[in-house]
């Protein structure tokens, strides 16, 4: 299996601190779809995964699964300390239908290269599905090597590659290494950086705005497969554009509060976090407002945001 395209990295509706809005599930996993999104990807960053109570985990991947109904493929993140609880997960991802799952460093105790490399291992010995490697250095306190990827290729159920850590030079070098199996996939995670991987080799993009505006990202990346800049352009600018919701965020919550505050906004979902962190404030919320309401994105009557 070789992933091109858009992957949503899916927020997690939420109706309580730990209990899953199934509507605003089915109403966000509708509109992505209807998007043209290529794939959707759950309880990863922005899924507010690691602080999901394993119950709500296990609850989203099925509940996902079922609402989807092979539509397009389902990708279950399964980071945790714990490599039991992410086989366990791994596991109902598997028997409820996934494509694949998704795997960072485990975080808390910082493991150094070879412990990463040896985990790595360890982890796809026992999934019942092809692994993702996540990039994610910034909450996982360590990355992926370039050549740690390229060793960890040697192992077919290692499927390929998302980075989130946004620097365009090690990506390039991922792309490079990518290139050296042909059913390998590398996808890039800052959405401003899309356009741009594409061109440096990767196959696509798991961008966090396209759980708002999905036909923005997936027009960019087809524009981006074209190669024709007057068509880049203008995507490029609009992409830069929608990022503004982000600076009304702070910290740690910044992306997922500011896209399940606009995702409220649309009314497709409410902006319910997990326990830990607090809503955003009422000068927030309307600053996120403004852009949407800016760049012509709040519907009148219904969605209008796929095209």
């Amino acid at each position: 299996m070789r992933f091109k395209g858009i992957m949503v990295p899916l927020v997690t509706p939420l109706s309580g601190p730990d209990r899953l809005d199934r509507e605003g599930l089915s109403a966000l996993l509708e509109h992505v779809v209807a998007g043209e999104v290529n794939g959707v990807f759950i309880i990863g960053t922005t899924g507010e995964g690691p602080n999901l109570s394993y119950r709500l985990r296990h609850e989203m991947i099925r509940e996902s699964a079922r609402i989807l109904r092979g539509r397009v493929p389902l990708f279950a993140a399964i980071t945790d300390t714990s490599l039991v609880e992410a086989v366990s997960l791994a596991r109902t991802a598997a028997e409820s239908g996934c494509a694949a799952v998704a795997f960072a460093a485990p975080y808390y105790f910082p493991l150094d290269e070879e412990e990463l490399h040896q985990y790595c291992l360890k982890v796809s010995a026992q999934l019942p599905l092809p692994g993702m490697l996540y990039n994610m250095p910034a909450m996982s306190k360590i990355g992926f090597p370039v050549e740690m990827v390229r060793r960890l290729m040697e192992e077919p159920r290692l499927v390929g590659i998302k980075d989130s850590g946004g620097d365009l030079d090690y990506y390039a070098r991922l792309c490079a290494v990518g290139r050296e199996r042909e059913d390998w996939t590398t996808l890039i995670g800052p959405e401003a950086m899309l356009i741009e991987s594409v061109r440096l080799g990767g196959d696509g993009g798991v961008n966090g705005g396209a759980n708002v505006w999905p036909g923005l990202f997936t027009a960019a990346y087809a524009a981006a497969i074209e190669g024709d800049p007057r068509e880049c352009a203008p995507l490029q600018e609009q992409i830069e554009r929608f990022g503004a919701i982000y600076e009304a965020g702070c910290g740690s919550r910044r992306y997922v509060a500011t896209t399940k505050h606009a995702l409220k906004c649309l009314s497709l979902c409410d902006d319910q976090m997990t326990d830990a962190f607090p809503l955003l404030p009422i000068d927030c919320r309307e600053a996120i407002r403004s852009v949407l309401e800016e760049m012509g994105l709040m519907p009148h009557g219904g969605l209008a945001l796929q095209g």
